[in-house]
């Protein structure tokens, strides 16, 4: 709470919740959000639950910092086919290899929802996980290959239940039309037989296996969402960051709705 025993949340503009009850709320289009000040980034919840996201205070990591979005598509190899947008549709928060934002305080996570472009891709690239030296998080697992579906490595943070992660709408797929280059909607339920209640962080120092890349939104939920709730989530998020006027509508892939 700040000063006068008011929530930040409390004195912005908010944004419609897309789905009732997120525990964390990371938007960068709300402004007031996002404070950057003395070689620091903190990038406030605005869930009204104060989880806020804070970078390092070490001057030997970089600091995330708030990019703004440029033109242009993405092209399929020799041809003229436009596989999508090249960016996200808003300023969003950029990661470099050395850096990550921590949540400042213990929560209860099971689902997590997220809206990113990747600059670059590699095996076991981390997006959201657990702070400090665990390797538990959602990740690129197979690098040039996609998010991995199957496997043993009980550090992916859906292990055992592959159709539980969804890439722009398909529960089955690795990768999405344009990948790694256009950007991408994930939304991830985290598996059973893992400690719900953990520390977040948003990339990782974790042997250099942090995020590269632009992330827009992120909201965490303590539970794991319907169906229809993670139709609604997707859409919001695609639309919000990434859809174009030539995308077809309504979801796609995996969360089709059922007639």
């Amino acid at each position: 709470a700040l000063c006068d025993g008011r929530t930040l949340a409390s004195y912005m503009t908010m944004p419609r919740q897309p789905i009732e009850d997120p525990v964390m709320w990371l938007d960068a289009t709300v402004s007031e959000s996002i404070v950057e000040s003395d070689g620091r980034f903190d990038w406030r919840d605005i869930s009204g639950n104060e989880h806020h996201a804070t970078s390092s205070l070490r001057p030997q990591h970089d600091v995330a910092r708030l990019v703004s979005p440029q033109q242009g598509v993405v092209v399929e190899a020799g041809t003229d086919r436009v596989l999508g947008p090249q960016n996200l549709k808003h300023e969003a928060v950029h990661f470099t290899a050395n850096t990550s934002l921590v949540v400042d305080a213990l929560i209860t996570v099971k689902t997590v929802a997220m809206v990113v472009r990747h600059d670059r891709v590699f095996a076991c690239m981390m997006l959201f996980g657990e702070a400090f030296e665990s390797d538990f998080s959602i990740r690129v697992g197979d690098g040039d290959n996609g998010y991995r579906r199957a496997g043993t490595d009980v550090n992916d943070f859906h292990h055992g239940q592959s159709d539980k992660l969804w890439l722009n709408g398909s529960n089955t797929n690795k990768k999405w039309e344009g990948f790694p280059n256009t950007p991408v909607v994930v939304i991830c339920v985290k598996r059973p037989g893992r400690a719900d209640v953990m520390r977040p962080q948003l990339s990782s120092r974790f042997m250099n296996r942090g995020f590269r890349g632009q992330i827009g939104e992120v909201l965490v939920f303590d539970r794991e969402l319907a169906r229809e709730e993670v139709a609604d989530l997707h859409e919001y998020l695609y639309s919000k960051w990434i859809k174009s006027d030539d995308d077809p509508p309504g979801p796609s892939g995996g969360l089709a709705r059922s007639a």
